[in-house]
């Protein structure tokens, strides 16, 4: 699990309720500096539940939450995004009603004046990208294309530590591959963390360095993907 005093993100114990019904089990990880960890399990085994309790989204009943050493007491989108975390939904991931320009510049907030001209004027098949669809509404991209302008919204805050909550729900093989690309390149290039929910379990695993397995909220794996990636050991772990 490594050094937990260099751990970008360190969860410990969390316990997180919808009513009654307890969905998170007592849920304790970190997250390295610049590394990707995917979160996998089947449907209704608190993935998302995690990356919202984390973000303050939802309320956790107990545990703790550290970023970069520092407890975040109550956890809230605002409070998460001043301490360097950024969360990407998975549904709606775009303001429909706003073109790509704009929702790249409510994304990055003050930074945006000189922000988004600079990542527009970019080099690279990325930014000559959102260049072309600046000026377009995004309710006329396709689901691809939205997930890609939500990613660069996310990226191009300052923030160090992603949750993003499956980039490629609803998308082809080739999109998937490519969202998933981008994620573990601009991880690396700008040093970014990642924790990763993903339905596509092959991928996700050929994205991270480590993987957590969540079954009915109890985290039943924590450890490197490599592992995993046999058939035997894929069964035995992960059904």
């Amino acid at each position: 699990m490594g050094d937990s005093a260099t751990a970008a993100l360190k969860v410990s114990g969390l316990n997180t309720f919808y009513g009654k019904k307890q969905i998170l089990r007592n849920v304790s990880f970190d997250l390295m500096k610049s590394e990707i960890v995917a979160v996998i399990g089947h449907n209704g085994s608190g993935k998302s539940t995690l990356l919202k309790s984390i973000y303050g989204i939802i309320p956790f009943e107990s545990g703790g939450i550290e970023v970069f050493g520092e407890t975040l007491d109550t956890p809230n989108p605002a409070e998460c995004l001043k301490r360097g975390l950024a969360y990407l939904p998975q549904d709606d991931p775009v303001f429909n009603s706003l073109t790509v320009e704009e929702n790249l510049r409510i994304s990055m907030g003050r930074r945006s004046a000189g922000g988004v001209t600079s990542l527009l004027s970019g080099d690279g098949s990325w930014a000559s990208w959102l260049k072309n669809l600046a000026g377009r509404p995004a309710r006329n991209l396709s689901g691809g294309e939205k997930q890609r302008v939500a990613l660069s919204s996310v990226l191009t805050t300052s923030a160090k530590i992603l949750l993003l909550d499956e980039p490629t729900a609803g998308l082809d093989v080739g999109n998937s591959k490519t969202i998933l690309e981008m994620i573990k390149q601009f991880s690396e290039r700008h040093q970014f963390s990642v924790l990763l929910v993903e339905q596509n379990v092959r991928q996700a695993l050929e994205t991270a360095e480590r993987a957590i397995i969540l079954k009915q909220g109890e985290v039943t794996y924590s450890g490197p993907t490599g592992p995993m990636m046999e058939p035997h050991r894929m069964k035995e772990l992960y059904l």
